[in-house]
């Protein structure tokens, strides 16, 4: 009686554990993920990885990882789940399938800035937490899309992040559209915007300037960076 309830439990998981096997097998199929020899990917297990979002781990099977994302909307409607990302770890022969039940939100509200640290980017959320990124360890950012893939929205964000949380920060953007993309912050103290490769070029010349006196300074103090040259005591610089 004691131990009943446990067993019940590890059947039901074995039942569930078989149920998700034969499903995966029929998706597979219907998807056309199968080898040479008819043989299609193996469960190897299915795990939650963080609040919403489960991992799928299956054997590769010998199927190239771009099969696998080709038949990404095959398999989102048979097994009714959304996926966000399929990898591969070769070596181990066996491919990864992160999902959920529910897909992600297409718009992110976010009511108050101070949730975004100092000296950090606000870059997105998973289906669990926002994630931000420090500038001091990334330092250098390429935003990458389609044309209204919402990279002048996440441009617009940052910069309005970093400016309301960094009092001294000065900001210098070069808008080669004619100032379009960025007029939302024209007339702002501590931005500069240029509106095209003349005022743009100046403007880098002057940032070079700026760059060279930091590392002759960071030199002088025996600072490799501007963490290290913050950490020094004043009467030591």
């Amino acid at each position: 009686m004691l131990t009943g309830g446990f067993w019940l439990w590890g059947i039901w998981q074995a039942a569930l554990r078989q149920r998700l096997i034969l499903q995966l097998s029929k998706a597979f199929l219907k998807s056309g993920l199968k080898n040479p020899l008819e043989e299609v990917p193996r469960f190897i297990s299915d795990e939650v990885l963080e609040l919403y979002c489960k991992r799928l781990t299956v054997t590769s099977a010998g199927i190239k990882l771009d099969d696998f994302k080709k038949a990404k909307k095959g398999l989102e409607t048979a097994m009714q789940i959304y996926i966000d990302e399929i990898k591969e770890h070769r070596k181990r022969g066996q491919v990864e399938i992160l999902y959920s039940y529910s897909p992600l939100s297409k718009n992110v509200p976010f009511k108050n800035i101070n949730e975004i640290p100092k000296d950090a980017v606000f870059i997105g959320v998973t289906r669990a937490k926002k994630v931000f990124s420090k500038l001091s360890e990334t330092p250098h950012y390429l935003i990458a899309g389609e044309s209204g893939g919402g990279k002048s929205t996440f441009l617009r964000q940052l910069i309005t992040g970093l400016y309301l949380r960094n009092e001294d920060y000065q900001f210098t953007l070069m808008d080669l559209k004619g100032g379009l993309e960025f007029q939302t912050f024209e007339g702002q103290e501590r931005i500069e915007i240029t509106e095209n490769a003349p005022s743009s070029i100046h403007a880098l010349h002057k940032l070079e300037g700026i760059l060279e006196k930091r590392k002759r300074l960071f030199k002088l103090n025996r600072c490799k960076d501007l963490d290290a040259f913050k950490a020094l005591p004043k009467e030591k610089i």
